[in-house]
């Protein structure tokens, strides 16, 4: 009898799940069906450039940053499917003796990934490039770095192959450990053909929606304006495909490199994010040994967003102290 229920339950939950697949393939069929939601990039350039914007040639392809204030240069990174609007909160309120360097990672919000014909690519090695350059390029000898998730990745990365540039670092709800339960929990749909075949005709605002929302606590903070925006950039001619390849590549952080870490380290995490488990904001504090954590009760994935003057009030605290030590909770 045991033996026929959990075959029932089997079958079941095969016909659920086969139910389900079937469902969202009729959809995305009927999405791909309709007209072309991608948008060219001069089009989006043209809307959303701002005054502080600036665009530079990187290997051929467009970058776009924003540079803001003067005094100690502080460079925020955004994470994946993001774009430097992503820290337009943070940097509005930072006070004056700082330079605020925002820029748009190759292949999100307004720059260009730089593929060439070649089947293979080495993202980690190419955006590790682009960091070190873009730094050279905007002049900078060193730096206070800011990173939220992949760019929280890209950030301490760098902080490792250049120590001599990276003063102080801060990692809001970093990706480093696990990356692929991580990114099979961030990006598992990206992996199936159909949803790739339906997405060349652009990304839906329904599952803007879903990306956004997940990566929020309270969801109320959250504008029509910055959903208009997050989906005008999936839908950037070139964007949403470089995220597909992204995903695809299945490149990981070397988890190894963070103990190499030699800046003064400080971890925010949002105690509810969905995104990249609270948990791993220990794991950090383990592995560096000059850091410390600041949990944030009610936030997500973008305590920088959501909780934007108890991050800035523990940033600058930060950035004035000169060493780092105890496990905090906000």
């Amino acid at each position: 009898m045991k033996t026929q229920n959990r075959s029932l339950v089997v079958r079941l939950a095969s016909f659920t799940l086969l139910a389900i697949i079937c469902v969202v393939s009729i959809v995305l069929a009927g999405w791909a069906m309709m007209p072309s939601k991608i948008v060219p990039a001069a089009k989006v350039k043209e809307q959303f450039t701002q005054e502080t914007s600036h665009f530079y040639t990187w290997r051929g392809k467009e970058i776009h940053y924003t540079d803001e204030g003067e005094g100690i240069p502080v460079l925020m990174i955004h994470g994946l499917g993001g774009s430097l609007r992503n820290f337009q909160k943070l940097a509005k309120v930072m006070p004056h003796g700082y330079r605020i360097l925002r820029v748009d990672l190759p292949g999100f919000g307004m720059s260009d990934f730089p593929y060439t014909s070649a089947d293979t690519v080495n993202y980690i090695e190419t955006y590790r490039s682009f960091i070190t350059e873009f730094l050279d390029s905007t002049h900078v000898d060193s730096v206070y770095v800011i990173g939220n998730s992949l760019g929280g990745w890209m950030s301490w990365d760098l902080a490792t192959i250049r120590p001599d540039k990276v003063k102080k670092l801060v990692l809001i709800s970093s990706a480093g450990y696990d990356m692929k339960a991580v990114a099979t929990n961030v990006a598992a749909i990206f992996e199936y053909d159909v949803v790739h075949k339906a997405m060349k005709k652009g990304v839906p605002e329904f599952v803007t929606d879903r990306a956004i929302t997940r990566s929020h606590f309270n969801t109320a903070l959250i504008t029509n304006e910055g959903r208009k925006a997050m989906n005008a950039f999936f839908n950037r001619e070139g964007n949403i495909e470089h995220m597909f390849r992204l995903v695809a590549s299945r490149q990981y952080a070397d988890t190894s490199r963070i103990k190499m870490i030699q800046a003064p380290t400080l971890i925010i995490w949002g105690k509810q994010d969905q995104i990249i488990p609270v948990a791993h904001a220990e794991n950090f504090h383990r592995d560096i040994p000059n850091s410390e954590v600041v949990i944030i009760d009610s936030c997500g994935h973008v305590a920088q967003n959501e909780k934007t003057e108890q991050v800035l009030s523990s940033v600058l605290r930060f950035f004035n102290n000169s060493s780092a030590s105890a496990l905090v909770a906000q």
